[in-house]
């Protein structure tokens, strides 16, 4: 059963740092994504790209649970140091001095006949040397299926995942390509790995934590000049803290308002944030948040002192704190920040950095003309992600696709749309007992959302969970384990409304008629009524949605990790602390 209190960090047994591996040592069933291990992703579902950086989608997340040590070596004489022993050849192919090669002229095919099992993934790697021309293309099972193409020199490598169980496998040159190719393999990479076949639903790699843009050029269109464009700024006046000359100067004339800039509710839901700015210390000025009307909320910081004072308060809108501190890398800045709760999601919003009329802190959105203000680093967001264990409390961003990522944690964003991820089945027939770890980010949820699901529904199916968020019922998160039944009532927390980001724990033991559910180390509601008998069963695990479908989860993943046991309280506590780490969530 899950610990009714978190006694103690356990992120280790007996000194030795613990990893999630641990969790399979005795060959449980299950699975463990990391997207925090880029060597884990790749941008295809057939493993041929690598992910090297944010922004990319993820079509491939290996699964890490069985250490990812490839199996026995699947292909008879892949060196070709035994000659041509094991392959056939076609006219055009040759094997000399341990390589084989092709002669430009005909199309046709060097083939060996493996034995794979139907739903494992292989992976295959192969090279290729002194391509002269045209093309070559890896085939499996039939000579129609294009796995890879070899069109210049190198090492290739891809993932395979056969759709029967015996093969014959294919380098098949086309009539213009001449060259030689060596070292081919196919050993059986072991796991669970999540894939998405179709490249418009594959979710992204992210490690965006700031919802400005521009956030180091305000004189970028993005910012919104107040007094019909009477504000300019005038770009890269000063060094800024970080020793850059990108510090920007705010520009105003008389009844001229400040700047600031607009983003759709989608980026910005009900809730707490912190809006923060460097500002050249000796002129005072406002941080503001509203709803582009009149309601919203602001604060006043003396120029010389620092002192901040509420201004700005509308209907429903609240300041939780306020600060302005010396600068940490520069003496001659202030660090200026506004925590504001905004109680409603409205269609657009504005972050503000506004040089205050006559340095006072009485605020009409007015300055005076001649007044400037050097300003540098905008950042805006959730209130929980400002504490730093994500990573800077500034993330420098230039667009939507590029920004700052060093020291901050990465994660796998879903849209709520169309993203999402599956696995080939897995065998869980063997345990009636399963325990379900999430690091995840809910951020707009008005119905049911599937973070992860074993099978294509659990309505219908037994012998299969749901793990999945909403805002309704009181049932912020929830876990229904079903043996061949469902239970009553499904395991929830509440309340954890979105936006919210938490470690989700869960536990099932159909036999008990046992479903627990907690977050962030503390439990919520367990499940009422019988989980029928037997055990769970051989299903497919779909992640973001169900069955690739529907239901779909907005919000982000971390890490998940998949478990076909019971675990202990100290497996449990421990693999909770090594999820926190990797979502900034402090327990």
């Amino acid at each position: 059963m899950l610990p009714l209190t978190r006694s103690r960090n356990r992120a280790r047994f007996f000194g030795i740092p613990f990893s999630p591996y641990k969790l399979f040592a005795a060959g449980e069933q299950g699975a463990w994504y990391d997207p925090s291990d880029f060597s884990t992703l790749f941008q295809d579902s057939t493993g041929v790209t690598p992910v090297t950086g944010v922004e990319q989608f993820v079509g491939l997340m290996l699964d890490k649970s069985k250490g990812l040590v490839l199996g026995n070596e699947l292909v008879t004489n892949g060196d070709f140091s035994g000659g041509s022993t094991g392959w056939t050849l076609a006219a055009s192919w040759s094997v000399a001095s341990g390589i084989a090669t092709k002669v430009a002229g005909v199309t046709d095919a060097i083939q060996q006949n493996i034995s794979l099992v139907q739903g494992k993934h292989y992976k295959v790697t192969i090279s290729a040397v002194a391509v002269t021309g045209g093309s070559a293309t890896i085939r499996m099972g039939n000579n129609s299926t294009v796995l890879a193409t070899i069109s210049a020199n190198g090492d290739y490598e891809f993932i395979l995942t056969p759709a029967g169980t015996n093969g014959i496998f294919y380098v098949y040159g086309n009539g213009t390509f001449g060259g030689s190719i060596d070292n081919i393999s196919v050993r059986e990479l072991p796991g669970n790995h999540a894939f998405q076949t179709s490249s418009a639903k594959r979710p992204k790699l992210a490690a965006r934590y700031n919802l400005l843009t521009y956030t180091e050029e305000f004189d970028n269109g993005a910012w919104t000049k107040g007094g019909g464009g009477s504000v300019t700024i005038t770009p890269n006046t000063n060094i800024a803290p970080n020793g850059t000359l990108a510090a920007d100067t705010i520009n105003c004339v008389t009844g001229a308002t400040a700047i600031w800039t607009a983003f759709t509710s989608s980026s910005l839901v009900a809730g707490t944030y912190v809006l923060s700015c460097s500002v050249l210390k000796g002129k005072s000025f406002n941080l503001t948040l509203d709803d582009a009307s009149a309601n919203g909320a602001g604060v006043y910081f003396d120029g010389t002192t620092g002192v901040g004072t509420n201004v700005f308060l509308g209907s429903g809108w609240s300041i939780l704190a306020s600060s302005c501190v010396t600068h940490p890398s520069d003496s001659n800045w202030w660090l200026a920040s506004a925590t504001i709760v905004r109680p409603t999601t409205t269609a657009s919003s504005n972050a503000g950095i506004r040089p205050n009329v006559n340095n006072s802190a009485t605020y009409n959105g007015n300055c005076t003309s001649g007044q400037t203000l050097v300003i540098w680093g905008a950042d805006l967001r959730p209130a929980s992600q400002a504490t730093g264990l994500i990573g800077p409390t500034y993330q420098r961003v230039v667009d939507a696709a590029v920004y700052d990522t060093a020291g901050f944690l990465p994660y796998l964003a879903f849209d709520g749309l169309s993203w999402s991820m599956g696995t080939n089945s897995i065998d869980f027939s063997a345990t009636d007992k399963m325990t379900v770890w999430a690091g995840v980010r809910k951020i707009s949820v008005s119905s049911t959302q599937v973070i992860c699901e074993l099978s294509a529904d659990t309505n219908t199916n037994n012998g299969s969970f749901l793990l999945s968020c909403s805002n309704t019922a009181n049932r912020d998160y929830s876990f229904t384990p079903k043996g061949t039944t469902a239970p009553t009532a499904p395991a929830f927390f509440t309340p954890a409304v979105a936006p919210d980001t938490a470690v989700i724990t869960a536990q099932a033991d159909i036999s008990t008629a046992l479903g627990e559910l907690r977050r962030n180390g503390v439990n919520g509601t367990a499940s009422t009524g019988s989980l029928g008998s037997g055990n769970f069963l051989t299903h497919p695990l779909y992640i973001g949605a169900r069955n690739n479908a529907s239901l779909f989860f907005t919000g982000w993943l971390t890490s998940l990790i998949i478990r076909g046991a019971q675990s202990t309280q100290s497996q449990i506590e421990a693999t909770e602390s090594w999820v926190a780490g990797k979502t900034g969530v402090s327990l």
